[in-house]
């Protein structure tokens, strides 16, 4: 048994500014161009104390510290081009981190640049849209650099019923090649942080970005009259050169790291549906299946995980209110498996005119546990009790001129500080 003192302790602090600008123009019948330029700058710090004293012989005592800081900058631009019901346009990505872990300097960068055409047909009770391109991404790090090219292909199809006793009834199907996921920036230095005395995550400066085909059923249905709406949907993803974490053993250290494995097949079915009892009183429930098989240096993963929840929502005039509850999440990747507590809230809002004012109560029971294991080595990060909080939100809108929406506006919304999973959270 253990007999001794010891803690864990982390302090981060983190802040970040962007800016986005778009402009859009209509040129002559049918035709647009729409242009977007986004930039944004984010300061992280991490620092995290692991430490143990012990009064037992065999049991050892350590002090472990660890501090990362980083400077975070990206930018990203879009351009496109419709005529008729055909398009072409192309993307651009940078994200650079400057960053110090112990003393040491790293300075991370991912780029991409992505170029695509594409056509919509739309027809009484069909439509279909076919589009091609492709993907180049650059990542440089610690004087390795990797360049690769990733095709980029979606077909999406969709059909309705307009009238009789199938009305409201409609189904999709589509498929796309693309590009799966690009390694952050802060997963590509070597920067270490200790998860315990001998357990270490460490980054990976080799990751390569993966791509997969993914292709997707759906069929739902609505109600003319809007008392009952519920949708099926079916959804399978194959990821080449998937990146996982992983655990392996080296001296008398253990490491966590994330690593290109070599594939992973994966599917989900889900069910929402909706009714609207009375004219104030809905449901909504959901029920999901979720299943993934795939190989690490040390196992073979076959994970199949059920899930359940659904909401009540009442509406009187200018109020909302809302209860929901959702069943603990579970997830799997790599050697690591996350279990996440259930989740319940309430909310209620009033809107009138321009302002919204509204209130949320988040709870759940914090049954959160990350598990994982390779040869010879096991390791639990759990935390039990209960969590709460309480979010206020205010809001006034306000508008002049024309009212445009603008999607995919390339915005830098997703500015990336570069501290790690490992480097934010107690163990």
């Amino acid at each position: 048994r253990y007999n001794g003192t010891g803690g864990d302790r982390v302090r981060n602090a983190s802040s970040t500014a962007s800016l986005s600008l778009f402009y859009n123009r209509s040129i002559g019948k049918n035709k647009a161009f729409a242009i977007s330029v986004s930039g944004g700058y984010a300061d992280a710090l991490s620092r995290k104390h692991l430490w143990r004293e012990s009064n037992q012989s065999d049991l050892v005592a350590f002090d472990r510290f660890n501090r990362v800081k980083n400077k975070s900058y990206v930018f990203s631009g879009m351009a496109n081009y419709s005529f008729g019901s055909a398009y072409v346009g192309a993307q651009y990505y940078l994200s650079k981190i400057d960053q110090n872990a112990d003393g040491t300097d790293y300075s991370p960068s991912v780029q991409t640049a992505t170029a695509y055409t594409g056509y919509s047909f739309n027809g009484d009770n069909m439509s279909f849209s076919p589009s091609v391109g492709g993907t180049f991404t650059h990542t440089s790090s610690q004087g390795i650099k990797d360049t690769d090219f990733v095709p980029y292909m979606r077909l999406n199809y969709n059909i309705w019923v307009n009238e009789g006793k199938a009305q409201g009834l409609s189904g999709s199907a589509s498929v796309a090649v693309t590009n799966a996921s690009t390694a952050s920036g802060g997963l590509l230095t070597s920067a270490q942080t200790f998860l315990d005395n001998r357990f270490i995550s460490v980054g990976n400066p080799y990751l390569k970005s993966s791509w997969g085909i993914y292709p997707r059923l759906r069929a739902s249905y609505y109600k003319p009259d809007g008392k009952v709406s519920a949708e099926l949907a079916y959804t399978a993803n194959y990821t080449r050169r998937y990146n996982a974490p992983v655990i392996f053993e080296e001296g008398d250290m253990f490491y966590y790291t994330n690593t290109g494995l070599g594939h992973n097949w994966s599917h989900s079915v889900s069910l929402n549906a909706r009714w609207k009892v009375l004219s104030w009183l809905s449901l909504s429930p959901y029920f999901g299946y979720s299943g993934t098989s795939f190989e690490t240096p040390t196992q073979k993963v076959d994970f199949n995980y059920f899930r359940a929840g659904g909401s009540v929502s009442v509406t009187v005039k200018d109020f909302y209110f809302s209860l929901n509850a959702n069943s603990p999440t579970k997830s799997v990747d790599g050697d690591i498996i996350t279990h996440g507590s259930a989740q319940y809230s309430a909310s209620a809002y009033w809107d009138y005119k321009n302002l919204s004012l509204g209130i949320t109560y988040h709870y759940s029971n914090q049954q959160n546990y990350t598990k994982g294991r390779a040869d010879g080595f096991q390791y639990l990060n759990k935390s039990n009790g209960r969590a709460s909080s309480v979010m206020i939100r205010a809001s006034i809108y306000l508008s002049k001129g024309k009212k445009h929406r603008h999607p995919n506006a390339g915005g830098a919304s997703g500015v990336d500080t570069g501290l790690t999973q490992a480097q934010q959270t107690k163990q």
